[in-house]
């Protein structure tokens, strides 16, 4: 059985819907069982972050004891984590530091898997760039970039699941940590390039930006593992012709 924490999240909604009867939600309220051996574990609870919520002792509580407890009475069962980038972008922060902390304390112990900017699936929340920008452009309404220079990978959920479904398939024989990127660092400025000239094929005169735009020469790094290549277009494309 697939055992999904954090069953309310977007990720674990997402995986829910994917896995139907092999997978099991747990949410805060509920009870664990008695994991078996056999069993697939996916921890996406977190205490995430967003400006102003710097709850340290909340941060300590789920994204450090919970997953070490599930370490602990998993009884064999494989193990799925999730890290953060922004534990690179602002170590400074309590879910930064926090993640950190777990990602040293399971490493070798259970697959875990970095994370940027996911999107896409009907459970996109509605404050997420990716899907909030896309609809903006699709149907013309307003939409201001504030922070256009800032870059970030995009990967699309259906992506995240095949990884997570190889993973499953592989159990806990050779645990792994995995750079979840899409292959290249994307500024905001140039998403909305890209949405113009592929997909909305004119200008987008309802995005405004609030600062200079970031010049081109962005540098490709390269995913660690070969199937991670960069799906930017095939994917946002997708997303693109969902909305609505």
């Amino acid at each position: 059985m697939i055992y999904v924490i954090g069953k309310r999240g977007y990720i674990g909604a997402s995986l829910l819907d994917y896995f139907g009867d092999e997978a099991i939600g747990i949410g805060r309220a509920d009870k664990f069982p008695v994991f078996k051996p056999t069993d697939t574990i996916i921890n996406t609870a977190s205490y995430g972050w967003v400006p102003g919520q710097e709850d340290m002792e909340e941060a300590i509580k789920v994204n450090i004891d919970l997953p070490r407890k599930l370490e602990k009475i998993r009884n064999g069962a494989c193990l799925i984590w999730f890290g953060s980038g922004m534990q690179r972008a602002r170590p400074e922060l309590p879910y930064s530091l926090t993640k950190n902390v777990t990602t040293n304390l399971l490493k070798g112990k259970a697959h875990i898997i970095t994370l940027y900017t996911i999107y896409g699936g009907k459970h996109e929340p509605r404050h997420r760039f990716m899907g909030t920008f896309l609809e903006a452009a699709k149907y013309g309404t307003p939409y201001i970039i504030t922070t256009p220079s800032t870059t970030r990978d995009f990967v699309h959920i259906d992506r995240l699941i095949d990884t997570i479904t190889e993973l499953i398939d592989e159990g806990n024989n050779d645990y792994q940590n995995i750079d979840f990127g899409c292959g290249k660092p994307r500024s905001l400025s140039s998403v909305c390039y890209y949405v113009e000239e592929a997909l909305a094929g004119k200008p987008l005169d309802n995005v405004k930006y609030k600062f200079p735009q970031l010049d081109d020469g962005l540098e490709e790094y390269g995913a660690l593992r070969p199937h991670l290549a960069d799906y930017f277009d095939e994917d946002i494309r997708k997303e693109w012709e969902r909305i609505g």
